[in-house]
């Protein structure tokens, strides 16, 4: 997941010393790619393409350490700090892959971020990416987080669409169906 992460340099009064342009601020861990090394402008290092590779919902321990301000004041234990960055988990629409989440292209969906693959968009439907799924008109679903599709035998009487309503003047579940499931044997 790329982070931006802001590093300032503070005074005893946590305020950020302005006047520096010349520090340089390092990010240390195991679990960073990226430009981990800036200088500071302002009193700031922005790190806005730090990817902070760990699963989904976990936490890594970051260490932001400058040894330009170690260089000018050697007995200080200011120079270095730790910090927790907590990474979000996977959402619907997403897939949960070891060091990231990943996004259903288009054709593709997935209804719950524990799926460990993309589902191919099944022909009566479109899928535009992520966790939607178009049904075409004859179709319907209780609901969007619901695999189990129903066609309609009087397909005037199911709008189809993301939601899978009923049309103008119908209401209900279809009573007569042919029961569907959405596929979850192949990965794409």
């Amino acid at each position: 997941m790329t982070v931006p992460i802001v590093v300032a340099s503070l005074d005893s009064l946590n305020q950020t010393v302005t006047t520096d342009n010349s520090s340089v601020v390092q990010l240390l861990s195991d679990h960073l790619r990226g430009t981990t090394a800036m200088p500071t402008l302002h009193g700031t290092a922005n790190f806005s393409g730090v990817i902070v590779e760990t699963t989904p919902g976990s936490s890594v321990r970051i260490q932001a350490v400058s040894p330009t301000i170690l260089q000018a004041f050697p007995n200080s234990s200011s120079h270095s700090f730790h910090f927790v960055y907590h990474t979000r988990l996977c959402e619907r629409g997403e897939i949960t892959l070891p060091l990231s989440c990943f996004l259903c292209p288009q054709n593709t969906f997935s209804l719950q971020s524990s799926d460990s693959y993309c589902h191919e968009c099944p022909s009566y439907a479109s899928c535009p990416g992520g966790s939607a799924l178009v049904l075409d008109r004859g179709y319907w679903r209780a609901s969007d987080q619901t695999r189990e599709v129903l066609r309609c035998p009087n397909p005037e009487a199911c709008a189809g669409g993301d939601n899978a309503t009923c049309a103008a003047g119908y209401s209900g579940a279809p009573v007569s169906y042919t029961h569907l499931t959405l596929p979850t044997n192949r990965e794409v």
